[in-house]
């Protein structure tokens, strides 16, 4: 039975975009349960930086006086 969580879909893309060589070798579904956790982690990790990114550079509203 297999475990799907809602970073799935972005992990697999994320490992085609940085492993093509390992994506042509191995399914997702034959990659084990830590090479996924892996996968969806750095899809976590994605998400988490670009939301401080943007947090930072975030312009501010000045108010006039």
């Amino acid at each position: 039975m297999s475990e799907e969580t809602k970073y799935d879909k972005r992990a697999k893309n994320l490992r085609y975009r940085f492993d093509k060589e390992g994506f042509r070798r191995y399914r997702w579904e034959q990659l084990d349960r830590k090479e996924k956790d892996y996968w969806r982690g750095r899809v976590q990790q994605w998400e988490q930086d670009k939301a401080t990114l943007n947090m930072r550079y975030t312009p501010r509203l000045h108010h006039n006086s």
